[in-house]
Order: C-alpha cells, then structure tokens, then sequence
C-alpha cells in the first residue's frame, strides 16, 4: 500500500508538518503492533511536542516483534535526508548524555523515514561500541514493511499522501466522505448518536469484549454504520485509532490477513461479513450494520438502535450553529429518525443520501414536510 518512495516523497517534502508527523507515524506503527498489556510504559510526543528536550520516545515492550525491542528502549528520530549523519550526531550525544537511562541495560533505537543502505553496518558497528545493550536502525524500507502489518495507519499515511486506498478507509477518511461532505461539515457524533447512551455502552463494551462480530440493527445499513462511526470518533484517541478500519469492498480483504493484533472493522455493508468470516481472522473484532428486521445473520450478538432523543438532538443542532428555531422544528419534525434527520438537513451543494433522490426523495418530501413521518 505504502512504498519507501512514498515515504520519502513525503519526509522530502517542504511541508512544515513533516518533523512533526515522523514520531506520530512511529508512535501509531507502535500502538497498532503492541497490546496495551505489552507495553507498559510508553512516552513518544508528537505535534508540536517534538520541541521539548529530551527523548523522542522511551518505552518498555514485553511481547515479541520484528521492529520493537523487548524490554526497555530508546529512541530518536530525525528527517535529514543525510540519515548517517543525524543518526551519528543523536547516538553521540545520548551516548555522552543518556539523560536518566543506563545504557548498558537499554536498547538505542534510530529512525529515518528514507531508504539507508548502510543501516545495518551502522548498527553493527555501534553495537560492537558496547556502549548499549543493543543498537537498531529503522529506516524507510523497515517502516514501509512495518506499515503491510498495520493497514490503519498506511491508510493515515495514504491520507497525508493525498492517495486514497481502494476498499479501506480510515475511520476519519470514511467520517469525512460519509458525513461531513454529504452533509454539512460542522456535523458532530453527538448529532449522529443522539443520546442513544444505552446502544452506545453496548457498543462500548463490544469493543473491550473478546466477541469476534456485533449486528446494529438501524433504520438502514448506512444510518447504523453511521452510528458505529461516531462512536469511534468519540471513544478512541488518534492513537488507539491505529487499531480501526472501514472495509468497504471486499477486495480489500487481503490486507486484514496482514493484522496479527486486535483490530475492529466497520463493514459498510452487512454483505461483507461472509466474506471476511474466517477463522483465521477470529482476533478481529467486526462490526455489522444492518437495516432493521432484515438481519440475514443470526450467529452474532445484536443490538437495536433505537430512535433519537428530541432534546438533544435540537441540543446538538444549536451546537453546530442552527438557529434554536429551527433546531427545535427539526428535532420535532424528524420524529425520533436519523434517517429523516440526515435528509431535513443535506444542503445541496454536499449531497444527500443515496435514498434522498428522485423518486424516493419526491415520496418522504411531503411526509416530512407535513410532519406524518
């Protein structure tokens, strides 16, 4: 999916962000690969903290990898593209100024987002120092493997690259297609839940469950998926999003074959699950929506929706700017249903549902219109 050329193009660029992206690139690789009982002490700032003193990441790792030491590490990170020399300069000077580590009893690690060829000599060579108790280097090459293994965070990458990935999507990616371009931008998952807490904890708990696949039985397959969208944007950091994909075409199943953590997958269609059910895929948590009293599988957990709360979603629309008028019209107007929800407020210029035009639109107009929905 993603190529060491392509990370390079990226890291080349004159983008000011791309100092900054490199840890949170790394940090995502590492919550997508490590479980949380396997690491147990994790620091890697991102953002704008990559201006403070110090590490650009220390953490301990007790389960076993191809790209993360076991057992204490360090690391450093640097986008030059003369990748020998910066890596020459950090080990130095963290050598000289461990700052708060015992060499001896850590792993030095070094990451460049371009291609080395001398990488391994390198390491060698500072390995033998015995200065540290080993010495890795992690280079473009390493990183683009390492991002086969994690195809949630390829796809973020895919994302800054501007380059979108046929079947999978990030669940931002899918939020923003789905929801912010079809409707209105500012929308919220507050919007989208609509205080259905009791679905919503159930969901939760799904995702902290070792169940392999839930049903969320909607008004439709897409309202449902909808749903499990916002729910995910509200409950996972960026970082824990590293473990969350949106599988849309199931030609893209083959990517999942690569994840050897948990993941959890929202299908966008309940035809899907046939095809990625398999066993092994069983450490994959699915999520499932379905239009409601149409299930088709009846193997899996399920959980009905339920309707919107009128007050909060008039709440919810006044939060995003609508006048306390209309918000109220519309809660009431709508009835409980997200579907008509959606539709009342679609502006033209972003689309509707695929149900909201030509003769569909033409028989709900009237219904909405005249407040029978």
């Amino acid at each position: 999916m993603i190529t060491s050329h392509d990370l390079t193009t990226l890291f080349s660029s004159t983008r000011r962000e791309a100092q900054s992206l490199l840890p949170q690139l790394v940090r995502r690789l590492i919550f997508a690969s490590c479980s949380d009982s396997e690491l147990s002490h994790f620091e890697m700032p991102g953002g704008d903290d990559v201006r403070l003193h110090g590490w650009d990441g220390r953490l301990t790792n007790s389960g076993s990898h191809p790209f993360i030491p076991v057992g204490y590490s360090v690391w450093e990170m640097g986008v030059s593209s003369n990748p020998e020399a910066k890596a020459n300069e950090d080990y130095a000077k963290r050598t000289q100024k461990p700052i708060g580590v015992t060499p001896t009893e850590t792993t030095f690690v070094f990451v460049t987002p371009h291609v080395w060829a001398g990488r391994k000599t390198w390491a060698d060579a500072k390995r033998a120092e015995g200065m540290w108790a080993d010495v890795r280097v992690i280079d473009g090459s390493v990183l683009a493997t390492w991002l086969e293994r994690a195809p949630a965070v390829a796809l973020w990458i895919a994302d800054e690259l501007g380059r979108p990935i046929h079947g999978l999507q990030s669940i931002n990616r899918y939020w923003e297609q789905a929801v912010a371009n079809r409707y209105v931008p500012s929308i919220t998952p507050d919007l989208i839940i609509g205080a259905r807490e009791n679905a919503r904890e159930k969901l939760i708990e799904f995702f902290q469950s070792p169940s392999g696949a839930l049903n969320l039985a909607g008004e439709t397959a897409e309202v449902a998926a909808l749903f499990a969208a916002a729910v995910c944007k509200q409950y996972f950091t960026p970082e824990q999003q590293s473990r969350l994909l949106v599988l849309t075409d199931p030609d893209a199943t083959e990517h999942l074959a690569t994840l050897s953590q948990d993941h959890i997958v929202l299908l966008t269609d309940p035809a899907l699950y046939p095809v990625v059910r398999s066993d092994a895929l069983n450490h994959l948590h699915f999520m499932i929506p379905e239009k409601r009293g149409a299930r088709t599988n009846t193997t899996t957990e399920a959980i009905d929706l339920g309707t919107l709360r009128r007050d909060a979603v008039a709440a919810s629309l006044q939060q995003m700017g609508t006048p306390k008028e209309a918000a109220d019209h519309i809660a009431t107007e709508s009835k409980g249903s997200l579907h008509a929800l959606l539709w009342m407020i679609a502006r033209p210029e972003y689309g509707a549902l695929d149900w909201a035009n030509g003769r569909a639109a033409a028989e709900l107009s009237p219904l909405v219109l005249a407040g029978q929905w």
